[in-house]
């Protein structure tokens, strides 16, 4: 018995038109042609669309990465930074019966730095607002180069800070630990404000706010009273601004969509 060539059910012969389906059995039907898949294609076809998923698996994971990162780095400068756009520490009360407190290892020397930098000060500026709380003194603050600073204090009762631990909790008041070391000695060589050898300094009553723009060089931070007598106590906040650090934020964040954006282009493609 023959079969309707299009819908394969069985036909008397002479019959003209399909009993199931009514086709013309008379009419030519046109062949039709597929072409054999090939398995080495498809498994080709298959490894490239994984590679193209891994790719954008990396790009996606960089790029919300660097989002983050730029995110965060935004978030600190608006939320943290004051009026001036330094982002300040706690006020922390450093009280020793000495001399003076000295903050020493400020290095900012050309063999730390891998590119030419014309002027620092460009870059980050350092910021330090002092109180006495002794309402009898004025207090002062200076930083002097290591040669000066140590050659005006040496052989002076002081103490110097070891070690600075900040557990920092923006929802908390936390206060640092601070080890000192003390160094044995006798009176300075005079108050500070005598000389002239400070790149930069502050005294007086109240509040003081000492502005900084750094320079190359190796530098101690030193806290006293404005006479140099004996008995330190302060509180002290530190701070640094860094005008190019929005910049750089804007710039982790825009390169980190561009790549999130990228990744989910390359995952549509695949998918």
């Amino acid at each position: 018995m023959p079969y309707c060539p299009k819908c394969g059910k069985e036909y008397e012969e002479g019959a003209r038109y399909c009993p199931s389906c009514g086709a013309d059995l008379l009419e030519p039907v046109e062949p039709t042609y597929r072409r054999r898949r090939d398995p080495a294609g498809r498994v080709a076809a298959g490894l490239g669309r994984g590679v193209v998923a891994f790719i954008a698996f990396i790009l996606l994971m960089t790029g919300f990465g660097l989002s983050l990162g730029g995110f965060a780095v935004l978030s600190v400068h608006s939320n943290f930074a004051d009026s001036e756009g330094f982002i300040m520490s706690r006020p922390t009360d450093l009280t020793v019966d000495s001399y003076a407190i000295v903050q020493k290892a400020i290095n900012i020397d050309p063999a730390y730095i891998s590119i030419w930098i014309p002027t620092l000060g460009d870059f980050v500026q350092l910021k330090i607002v002092a109180t006495s709380n002794d309402p009898s003194e004025e207090v002062f603050i200076g930083i002097a180069s290591v040669t000066d600073a140590s050659g005006y204090l040496s052989g002076t009762n002081y103490h110097e800070v070891d070690d600075f631990s900040w557990d920092y909790n923006p929802w908390k008041e936390t206060q640092p630990t601070i080890v000192y070391h003390e160094r044995s000695g006798g009176t300075p060589g005079g108050a500070p404000v005598v000389h002239s050898f400070w790149s930069a300094q502050v005294s007086g009553s109240g509040t003081q706010t000492l502005t900084w723009e750094p320079v190359l060089g190796n530098y101690w931070i030193v806290g006293m009273n404005a006479d140099g007598s004996m008995g330190v106590d302060i509180e002290v906040q530190m701070g640094a601004r860094l005008p190019i650090l929005r910049t750089i934020g804007g710039i982790l964040l825009a390169v980190g969509l561009i790549l999130v954006l990228i990744a989910l282009v390359l995952f549509r493609g695949v998918i």
